[in-house]
């Protein structure tokens, strides 16, 4: 944020200047309305899968699938995360609470409705609510997060995509042996 020139994002967009202090008074405003726009169409995106028609083990893989896809397709967005938690540590951060209350507290308690609705209808097993929560976003994060030490560490590429399509594949196996009753219908799923 503090990089950011106004002079450099007006002429990237064809803009007067004045128009960005007018509508976001300084850079923290322009940032916060990007976020706000990203995050605002991963809640769209999070809470049609949620909501869709299918049984609750199908949501949450096909939630837990739609959560990778969009880490690669936008490797910015774990960046951004990284960057507002450290923000939000260090004191700095105004944006991390306005969007954990408008966009992940909603995907958050929905994720929630539906493991707890999966364990009722007894496809999922029969596990704290929020340690499902847990696995299903750290199954995804902890991959992109650690691709840089997994790099030199297991020396392969974790960007490549043969070694993205074996990870979204093993994240799904993975979460259909930990999570469904039946571990052969949540393979299938």
């Amino acid at each position: 944020i503090a990089a950011a020139r106004t002079e450099a994002i007006a002429a990237a967009y064809g803009v007067n200047k004045g128009l960005i202090h007018y509508n976001f008074q300084r850079n923290a405003g322009l940032y916060r309305a990007v976020l706000q726009n990203v995050f605002g169409g991963v809640l769209e995106q999070s809470l049609t899968v949620l909501e869709s028609e299918a049984s609750p083990g199908e949501r949450l893989l096909r939630w837990n699938l739609q959560h990778f896809d969009r880490m690669v397709a936008h490797r910015e967005y774990q960046n951004l995360m990284q960057q507002e938690m450290i923000r939000v540590r260090q004191g700095e951060s105004a944006s991390l609470p306005l969007l954990v209350r408008t966009y992940f507290r909603p995907v958050t308690q929905k994720i929630l409705k539906v493991i707890k609705e999966g364990v009722r209808s007894g496809e999922l097993c029969d596990m704290e609510p929020l340690q499902i929560a847990y696995s299903l976003f750290g199954v995804n994060a902890s991959y992109f997060m650690s691709a840089p030490i997994m790099r030199l560490a297991a020396s392969f590429e974790p960007f490549s995509p043969a070694s993205l399509a074996r990870r979204r594949k093993a994240s799904l196996t993975f979460l259909a042996l930990a999570l469904f009753v039946d571990r052969a219908h949540g393979n299938t799923v």
